[in-house]
């Protein structure tokens, strides 16, 4: 017989396993923590609050158990502990917390995959009180955005309206930008810039949010050059991985609506060198005989390109014809890799039902990406209509998309931080001037009820009806008067048809079907029989001023090919009613 003796336990060793890596939550009650991130098993499996987990960095000075625990006593409200961490706080600030981390990070995240704003950021909250009056504003926000744009004047029966919704937002805004000037940790610092930025896209503060934006891209870039020399090709990293990922995502937002106070880039002011710094900022280049590891590298590099392409397309024409020629192809040859590593991915990977709203989302802005290189950036307007195959996909996937929120979240309205299905759909009522098409798009932002960023659905629709109004007025005196009255009375509302058999032909295409080149891409529409509009009667917009507060969009229109007075055109659109049944009043200024 074999005889085991049990060894003495050395108590130094045995006390060294400790850790301090437990969440907040775990720590205060002195527990054990199985540190299951975002939030362990043990606070879920208890039915309590998990605060996440204090971030790696040493700049974040967590306070010990005993404090934080003496700390939580002093709370007059139940809650997250990180509040105690931001200085003098109110009950209405920690309810605004955890909405925040209850309602609008989540619901940001459904669209893509996204571990920023519901771990991240709430991570480095913790330790930094900027960016929790941050989290406190972006909820403050969404809770204004659920109670319905109404008038200042009016209160709700629990004396919470919307006008002191827009104060809290306000005075955390102002507290977390005081605060941040404390902070010297580049990462925690770039969190609070993707903060910010989210703040000042809902607000409406468009100079504000450039100075945010500007400050993300350089301290992307920074931290590229610093980890240059012990990473291939300077890749950020996986310490910040979530950081670029919604940095690229939230960017794209900006580029697709800048607004005239703070236009982005800013090509009157700035070289094409900066632009292209600023572009090198973010993208990781990829390389041939790489391989994507997850779904949201994927959707990173989609996004990164997507921000590349409209940032240099913005300075195509002050490029020669070799810069641009080069700066085409070589987007065009990242898309073709894209394309094949996403391919070689899916097929090796089989994509969870919670990855699906991510996958729709992906192939959407891929459609987008698609589009912008099958019409070009410097033809006549009559270009897109060689697209009609991408606008039907576009539709399609946003149909699909909208139809899976509707069933997911059972809130008034919807609020993401980051662009969902607004941008493309937009695009798509303004630059698809197929007559059914485009009204189908403007159908969906109709009823969509969404705000993304800076990106409003109401507004987005009251903008491409005007447009649509103005370019099929160019048809009278071209088709007969009956056919023109026809048009413009044209319903798609009732066709339910078309969505239906749209995710059915969605739910069973290939990756090769849609990673396989989009000149294979099929539409049931088609230009037979159908008029289109002149060129001369298509118009371009060239600035935007948007005041989110009084609901005025003014728009700076030019006719395409006219460069004449009597070719251009101001635009004021009013929203009078910011609910779903809206109603718009214009004047010809």
């Amino acid at each position: 017989m074999t005889i085991t003796t049990k060894q003495p336990v050395n108590m130094t060793e045995k006390a060294k396993k400790r850790t301090r890596t437990g969440c907040i939550t775990c720590k205060i009650r002195r527990v054990k923590c199985d540190e299951t991130k975002p939030s362990c098993n043990r606070c879920l499996a208890q039915k309590r609050i998990c605060d996440g987990y204090p971030p790696p960095s040493t700049s974040h000075r967590i306070p010990t158990r005993r404090a934080l625990a003496a700390a939580v006593l002093t709370l007059s409200t139940p809650g997250p502990a990180s509040r105690i961490l931001a200085g003098p706080t109110t009950a209405s600030d920690a309810a605004c917390f955890d909405f925040f981390r209850a309602r609008t990070a989540p619901m940001t995240a459904s669209l893509f995959p996204s571990e920023f704003w519901g771990t991240r950021l709430l991570q480095v909250a913790h330790g930094e009180p900027a960016v929790w009056h941050a989290a406190v504003a972006l909820g403050a926000l969404h809770r204004r955005w659920e109670l319905g744009f109404a008038p200042p004047s009016r209160e709700w029966e629990d004396g919470d309206g919307m006008a002191r919704f827009s104060e809290k937002a306000a005075g955390a805004y102002a507290r977390s930008v005081a605060m941040g000037r404390d902070i010297n940790d580049p990462v925690a610092l770039l969190v609070l810039s993707l903060g910010l930025m989210a703040v000042t896209n809902i607000m409406g503060r468009w100079v504000d949010n450039r100075v945010h934006g500007a400050a993300g891209a350089r301290l992307l870039g920074e931290i590229k050059r610093e980890r240059a020399g012990c990473r291939r090709g300077g890749r950020l990293g996986s310490e910040i991985e979530s950081v670029a990922e919604s940095f690229a995502r939230m960017d794209l937002q900006n580029l697709t609506f800048s607004e005239s106070q703070a236009p982005y880039p800013d090509v009157e002011s700035v070289s094409n060198e900066d632009v292209v710094a600023e572009a090198d900022s973010l993208e990781d280049v990829l390389v041939p005989g790489e391989r994507f590891d997850s779904f949201s590298q994927a959707g990173f590099h989609l996004f990164a390109l997507n921000r590349r392409f409209l940032l240099l397309a913005a300075i195509g024409e002050k490029m020669s014809l070799e810069e641009y020629t080069a700066f085409d192809e070589g987007v065009r040859y990242q898309l073709m890799l894209w394309e094949q590593m996403t391919k070689n991915y899916l097929r090796q990977t089989r994509i969870a039902e919670k990855d699906t709203p991510g996958l729709l989302t992906l192939k959407l802005y891929h459609a987008f990406l698609c589009l912008f290189f099958r019409a070009g950036v410097t033809g006549p307007q009559t270009d897109w209509d060689t697209c009609l195959p991408h606008f039907e996909r576009i539709v399609a996937l946003a149909g699909v998309i909208l139809g899976r929120n509707r069933t997911s979240h059972a809130a008034p309205a919807f609020v993401s931080l980051e662009p969902g299905v607004i941008i493309p759909l937009y695009l798509t009522a303004t630059r698809c001037r197929h007559p059914v098409l485009r009204r189908r798009a403007l159908e969906l932002l109709r009823g969509a009820n969404s705000q993304e960023g800076r990106w409003h659905s109401v507004g987005a629709a009251a903008v491409a009806e005007r447009m649509m109004q103005i370019e099929e007025e160019g048809l009278r005196g071209i088709i007969p008067e009956e056919s023109y009255l026809d048009m413009v009375a044209l319903d798609v509302s009732k066709d339910k048809g078309f969505h239906k058999c749209a995710e059915r032909n969605l739910a069973e295409e290939t990756e090769e079907y849609w990673l396989g080149g989009d000149e294979n891409w099929t539409t049931t529409h088609s230009w037979d029989g159908i008029v289109s509009i002149p060129e001369e009667s298509r118009l371009v917009m060239t600035g935007i001023t948007a005041d989110t507060e009084s609901g005025r969009i003014e728009l700076d229109l030019v006719f395409s090919g006219g460069e004449t007075v009597e070719s251009q055109k101001t635009e004021e659109v009013v929203i009078v009613n910011w609910q779903a049944k809206w109603t718009i009043e214009r004047s010809i200024l």
